[in-house]
């Protein structure tokens, strides 16, 4: 058996994370990016420590474990200390061990990991919002317009939830510019593309669609994607804390309560 699949999606998630960070880490912050460095590190460590010495597994690259240290540590911001990247990378990974059905993980490891280290050490939505240009700011390189985020659609698209991603986007954009919480600026050109580039397009193609805590049939994902949009909406309007989170958290709760209720029915 290969250590690690070059073919997998894993692969693919992996490969445009490290592209978009390295960019943002010269570009934007113009610094070394430590965080996500120890962020992958503890993760990587832990998840391999788990399947070895208490599941007794053979050991494999940990591709989903490489994952959520990615995000955590692309979320964290370069100020932040160390301690919080690392009490949430661990928190993330053993939640998919200890808080799990026989399916898998209930939550999304790298959501779970970071509010409960958000909420530990008192930090807020700021958090988050210190480094939300990493991922919405439009990046100039060489006189050319670009933003990295939207290649993140092919890794979305190698783990099937277009159908996740596209509704979530879709509902966000409509219920956003409903409530005013969200509008062009004008509408002309630059207006346009500064309301399109200011989208979560990394929540939506790699957290909220990831894999094993999310629908695979069709309806169900395009259900979950706009179940979590109205959620987002909901809390980011009355202003709720880690509006960005918990939405995830809830309809990951939700998603696991369906499913069980769903097998029972059958049996």
């Amino acid at each position: 058996m290969k250590f690690f699949d070059w073919k997998s999606m894993y692969f693919s998630a992996i490969l445009f994370l490290l592209i978009q960070d390295a960019f943002a880490s010269y570009f934007v912050e113009k610094a070394w990016p430590i965080n996500l460095s120890i962020s992958i590190l503890t993760a990587t460590v832990i998840d391999l420590l788990v399947k070895k010495f208490y599941l007794k597994k053979k050991l494999m690259f940990p591709s989903s474990a490489f994952i959520t240290g990615t995000i955590v540590g692309s979320i964290a911001p370069f100020s932040s200390s160390p301690v919080v990247v690392i009490v949430a990378s661990t928190i993330g990974i053993l939640s998919k061990f200890f808080i799990r059905t026989k399916k898998g993980h209930v939550f999304n490891p790298a959501t779970l990991g970071l509010i409960i280290s958000l909420f530990i050490f008192g930090l807020g939505d700021e958090w988050w919002a210190a480094t939300g240009h990493v991922f919405s700011t439009i990046s100039f390189l060489s006189g050319i317009v670009v933003n990295l985020t939207p290649l993140l659609v092919f890794p979305n698209y190698r783990a099937r939830k277009l159908y996740i991603a596209i509704p979530f986007l879709l509902t966000l954009a409509i219920s956003s510019y409903a409530t005013g919480y969200l509008k062009p600026s004008s509408f002309s050109t630059d207006g346009i593309l500064n309301y399109f580039f200011s989208f979560p397009y990394f929540f939506a193609f790699i957290m909220v669609s990831e894999p094993k805590t999310t629908p695979y049939k069709k309806k169900e994902q395009i259900g979950f994607g706009i179940g979590t949009a109205l959620l987002l909406t909901i809390f980011t309007f009355y202003s709720i804390r880690f509006y960005l989170f918990l939405p995830l958290l809830i309809a990951n709760f939700v998603y696991f309560l369906y499913s069980y209720l769903k097998i029972s029915k059958s049996l």
